[in-house]
Parts: structure tokens; C-alpha cells; sequence
């Protein structure tokens, strides 16, 4: 399971299907993927070109990104965010 993170605060688990994985995260971020990796092996999937596009803070994965280290403290999350733990990263290799 990985947690649809939305940046209007709400949230959800969601299943990852191999074979399909890459674009069911495509329709969650709405557009192309950027991968903040964490070291703990867990992964969160991002709208490649989210401040470009001007997507509103996604407070809750601005969080996850800060305290695992994945983005410095100046630095934000926008758009909707896919969170993938260490287990279920291996379907996105």
C-alpha cells in the first residue's frame, strides 16, 4: 500500500499494481514523476514540474520530505504526493 497525499490536506491508501504503477502515480500527481528518495528506502512521487505549474503547498508531504531529510528546510512540497514505503518501492524499479 503507499498513501495518496492531496494537497488539499486529505489523504488515502492506495494500492500499487505492478505493471500499471507508473501510471496510476501519473493520475495522482497529474503530470510527470519526481522521486524525493528517503534513507530509509521509502520514496514520495511528485509532480516534476509542480511550482512551475504554480500547485498549491502540500503541507503534510512538505512534512514527510523535512523530517526524513528528503528536501532541505527551505524547500516545499507542492501538488498532490504519492508516499511509498521501503517495502512497496521495489515496484517502481
Amino acid at each position: 500500500m503507499a498513501t495518496k497525499m492531496m494537497a488539499d490536506g486529505t489523504s488515502e491508501e492506495i494500492a500499487l499494481v505492478e505493471g500499471s504503477v507508473v501510471d496510476s502515480l501519473r493520475e495522482v500527481v497529474g503530470g510527470w514523476l519526481e522521486f524525493v528518495y528517503f534513507a530509509d528506502g521509502s520514496i514520495l512521487v511528485i509532480n516534476e514540474e509542480g511550482k512551475l505549474e504554480e500547485l498549491p503547498l502540500n503541507a503534510a508531504a512538505t512534512w514527510i520530505a523535512h523530517m526524513k531529510k528528503g528536501i532541505s528546510s527551505d524547500d516545499c512540497i507542492v501538488g498532490n504526493a504519492v508516499f511509498v514505503s521501503a517495502n512497496e518501492a521495489r515496484l517502481l524499479d
